[in-house]
């Protein structure tokens, strides 16, 4: 009994031993089998966006698939896509799965995704053409930009050409005015000058008739002299016009300057006219005196700030290496009023000797800047 018993108990632990032999090597063949699935499914997964044909032949090879749950279903995959909005994605999608529901011969499906397939087609026909339309718009928006561009640069161009034409017409005709002023000018020194050469003749003439004619009543002495002052003093006149038509056209060729030329005018009539307007005419003497004299009224207003205006007058005219008698007439008053101004400036001076000769005799030295 005991060795029956033993014998029992022995078949009945290599049975057990069989049975969870058996359960383990099923249970690791479902583990390979399940562990190989699911490499699979994240293989189709990782191919699915860029390449679906690709994700149907590796879900093909998973056995069982309608056993599948979850994540694990593979057409799931394919049906999560869809919801992309990438239509070339869709379209790649209803092409494989109108392919697999074909060789399933599942034809309902089939026709299904065509549908879909066609109709994604023509969506993305219509985002080329859109594209399309697109891109044929920046293209003439550009050629229109271009086009305006070009259309403004020519505008600058033809603005700037214009301004060129009108500067240079503009200088035509101020060389054409210039050359007009100075023939009008040149005609009327030319009419001055035999202007001038005709009142000499005449005063020629009338100073020979007094010359000639000794037995002239005094009267008519006197008519002829008074007839020849007035030729002078017009003649006089036409000679300053002509010297001042002279230093206009110089001036263009020696670039003189008009405050120059007004002093140079200041000088011709004072020394040729006998004319002199303190008011008007002194700050013009001045000017000239320190072109030719070396600063002379400059330094003599510097040196001697006391002198009054007709004081200045009369350094002025004396320095013109004028005489007493024609700077006392120049400034309408009596020689002997000119001789106490003298001494009055002298005592300015602070001369020892004050007198009309010490005067002179500074005024010239002090126009050499001794």
């Amino acid at each position: 009994m005991s060795i029956e018993f033993t014998f029992k108990s022995s078949i009945m632990k290599n049975r057990q031993t069989t049975i969870l032999y058996v359960l383990l090597c099923c249970t690791c063949l479902f583990s390979c089998q399940r562990d190989n699935t699911t490499k699979l499914l994240e293989l189709a997964e990782a191919q699915l966006w860029e390449n679906p044909d690709s994700t149907l032949q590796i879900l093909e090879q998973i056995s069982s698939p309608e056993k599948l749950k979850g994540k694990e279903m593979a057409d799931s995959l394919l049906h999560a896509a869809l919801k992309t909005s990438d239509l070339n994605v869709k379209v790649n999608i209803y092409s494989a799965l109108y392919k697999q529901a074909e060789e399933n011969k599942q034809y309902k499906k089939a026709i299904k995704y065509l549908k879909n397939y066609i109709a994604v087609i023509d969506s993305v026909r219509d985002e080329l053409k859109s594209t399309e339309i697109r891109e044929l718009q920046l293209k003439y928006d550009k050629s229109i930009t271009l086009r305006q561009n070009a259309e403004i640069r020519m505008s600058w161009y033809l603005t700037i050409a214009i301004g060129i034409l009108i500067v240079i017409v503009l200088i035509l005709l101020y060389f054409y005015s210039l050359k007009m002023y100075k023939k009008q000018k040149g005609k009327e020194l030319s009419q001055q000058k035999q202007g001038s050469i005709k009142l000499q003749e005449q005063i020629d003439t009338f100073q020979t008739m007094i010359e000639e004619n000794e037995n002239l009543h005094s009267l008519e002495q006197e008519e002829a002299l008074n007839k020849i002052m007035a030729l002078q003093n017009e003649k006089g006149e036409k000679d300053i016009r002509i010297k001042q038509l002279e230093i206009m056209f110089r001036a263009k060729d020696i670039s003189v300057s008009s405050a120059d030329a007004e002093a140079l005018q200041t000088f011709l009539k004072i020394t040729e006219l006998k004319k002199y307007i303190p008011a008007a005419d002194r700050d013009k003497l001045q000017h000239w005196l320190n072109i030719v004299h070396q600063n002379f009224a400059t330094r003599l207003n510097e040196q001697y700030s006391s002198l009054t205006g007709r004081e200045k007058d009369i350094c002025y005219l004396t320095a013109l290496n004028l005489s007493l008698e024609t700077v006392a007439q120049l400034l309408d008053v009596q020689p002997r009023s000119i001789e106490r101004y003298t001494i009055r400036i002298c005592e300015k001076f602070d001369f020892r000797k004050r007198s009309k000769e010490s005067f002179i005799d500074f005024i010239i030295a002090f126009t050499h800047n001794k």
